[in-house]
């Protein structure tokens, strides 16, 4: 469990607009990475909004869709 923790942390701080990663990384990484409504894969440098997650089940959304849940 405690590992699973810490790869939660480690996407967490890769989900930035400002953080670019490498292909190997951006495949690697893309089921933790990728929006749980739509599918878009938020670590990709074409993806240039926000990042949300839900409290509760954790999952990932991008800004577009976090902001139709609301």
């Amino acid at each position: 469990m405690e590992e699973d923790e810490i790869l939660r942390e480690k996407i967490r701080s890769m989900l930035t607009p400002d953080t670019i990663v490498c292909t190997t990384c951006l495949d690697t990484y893309k089921e933790e990475a990728t929006c749980a409504r739509c599918g878009t894969n938020m670590l990709s440098p074409e993806y240039t909004g926000k990042v949300y997650e839900c409290p509760v089940c954790e999952k990932r959304y991008c800004e577009k869709c976090w902001n139709k849940l609301k």
